[in-house]
């Protein structure tokens, strides 16, 4: 249990799949179906038809950094992140995982082979220059049955309003989709949005150590960079969040020397970011995974909630089946561990 553990309260586990269970998509006609929102009917459209990628289906690649500063890939890993989340709210958008698109990072693509490995049709790709306080980002669409560009363009702003320029980006992209944004499900609230740059530098490097191959010391480096962004801005969502993942993962990993405390903190920390923006399905799913060793049945209540959000979530769908097992309910696993996979195939958690 403690891999398990120490997966799911991780960011890495944003992209947890359940794996070893890819054998088993006949069982998929004889599962229960009740368990599924209606909101989640895309997702569950693509699994049970694999071979038929959906009309609004997509991954967004990791964007390029072409600042001069090498050290500067956490942002444009930053931004790409901040993309896909924002992109896998979109009304009847299928969207494949971050751990899967991630492993596509610095690689050349061939788009007819992405779209047939993953079942998608559309492929968003970036780059992203930083110049102290200036922020360039060019974005394209990219058609992947014929390979061809079928939108771009270029966004320019400062990192003192990074959030804003997020928000074009993901509405010329739904424009270009022909989606129509429903604000409150497509865009991150404006209370979730820090105002003071260094605190959101600092919460963006801190994802970016929590991303990373995971340790005790990468997990401590997490914390610190969250506590300096939290010094600067103690509303900070984001770090917030980021927090009680942490703390989540010193427990279920057994680094922390007062469990009962540190879950005391990170249950703390996560209802006060739900008090103010319910829906978080990043909030949701961290407090699942400090209930789920112990509380699965409440655990799964919160996967619910995350999936109800965000139904593009792999780890949500992969912790969920988790939280089946342990709540005596192994049978219906099956169907959240084969969403998990269909939405993050080749993510590097998906032996769990």
């Amino acid at each position: 249990m403690q891999m398990i553990g120490g997966a799911l309260a991780s960011i890495a586990a944003i992209g947890a799949i359940a794996g070893g269970l890819v054998g088993y998509w006949t069982v998929w006609k004889t599962l229960r179906t009740d368990v599924f929102a209606d909101k989640q009917q895309t997702q569950r459209e693509a699994t049970a038809r694999p071979d038929i990628a959906p009309r609004l289906s997509l991954v967004i690649l990791p964007f390029a950094n072409v600042s001069n500063d090498l050290e500067q890939d956490y942002f444009a890993d930053g931004i790409t992140t901040d993309l896909t989340t924002d992109l896998a709210q979109m009304p009847g958008a299928f969207v494949i995982g971050r751990g899967t698109a991630f492993t596509f990072k610095n690689k050349q693509i061939d788009f007819r082979t992405l779209g047939k490995d993953l079942g998608i049709r559309w492929a968003v790709q970036g780059a992203v220059r930083r110049n102290g306080d200036q922020v360039r980002v060019n974005v394209s669409l990219t058609d992947i049955a014929s390979g061809r560009d079928v939108w771009s363009d270029r966004f320019d702003g400062d990192r003192t309003n990074l959030a804003a320029l997020q928000d074009q980006i993901t509405a010329r992209l739904a424009r270009s989709l022909n989606i129509e944004l429903i604000q409150a499900e497509s865009l991150r609230s404006e209370l979730d949005r820090s105002r003071n740059p260094d605190a959101t530098d600092f919460t963006m490097r801190g994802w970016a150590k929590l991303y990373g191959p995971q340790s005790k010391i990468q997990n401590g480096q997490a914390m610190d960079l969250f506590d300096n962004a939290l010094r600067l801005d103690p509303d900070n969502v984001e770090a917030i969040i980021g927090k009680a993942r942490c703390l989540a993962a010193g427990v279920n990993n057994r680094w922390s020397s007062s469990v009962v405390e540190d879950k005391k903190q990170a249950i703390y920390l996560i209802d006060r970011v739900l008090s103010k923006t319910p829906a978080s399905a990043s909030a949701h799913t961290t407090k699942g995974t400090i209930l789920l060793f112990g509380r699965p049945e409440e655990a799964l209540a919160e996967y619910d909630a995350a999936l109800e959000i965000d139904p593009n979530n792999p780890a949500a769908y992969a912790a969920k089946a988790i939280a089946l097992v342990a709540s005596g309910r192994a049978r219906e696993a099956f169907s959240p561990v084969q969403l998990a996979l269909r939405l993050s195939p080749r993510d590097p958690f998906a032996f769990q």
